[in-house]
């Protein structure tokens, strides 16, 4: 686990910066800002700066970010950051002895114009889905009846 505290130029702390690696190549990214210094960008740049560190030093090849459904905050700066959001995990966050959900996201080294460690092979895209044509049976003369010399309440 690495740990870097955020500072202004005067020594002045905005918050705590933490990158864990999660598997080979993988690290979570984690963070908090104090609350006078939230919404300056400085999260967001401390972020993009450890991110860039663990992809040229730590041949680190995706770097994800987890935060629980709602923390609106810590999903501004992943997406500021450039973070893809790839959805959300089921049950996936234990806070305080109870299981919640949680968005994921994460960062790749071309996201930022940067060299894999190790060569990458996006999935395909899906193929289109077939066009299918609906079609309506008429079984019951009165109702067919009726819809025609009534074509806005076809009730029977």
């Amino acid at each position: 686990m690495f740990t870097f505290g955020v500072f202004l130029p005067h020594d002045t702390l905005t918050g705590i910066l933490s990158l864990t690696m999660r598997s080979l190549g993988t690290a979570e990214i984690g963070f908090w800002a104090t609350r006078e210094h939230r919404g300056h960008g400085y999260t967001t740049e401390a972020t993009l700066t450890a991110s860039r560190w663990a992809f040229t030093h730590l041949a680190v090849d995706r770097v994800e970010w987890r935060a629980e459904v709602g923390n609106t905050a810590s999903r501004a700066v992943a997406e500021h950051a450039g973070f893809t959001l790839e959805g959300t995990l089921r049950s996936a966050i234990n806070n305080k002895g109870v299981r919640r959900d949680c968005w994921v996201a994460s960062l790749l080294p071309s996201d930022l114009g940067l060299p894999s460690a190790a060569p990458y092979l996006p999935a395909p895209p899906p193929p289109p889905r077939p066009r299918t044509r609906l079609s309506i049976k008429r079984t019951n003369p009165q109702l067919t009846t009726h819809c025609q010399t009534q074509p806005l309440s076809c009730a029977p």
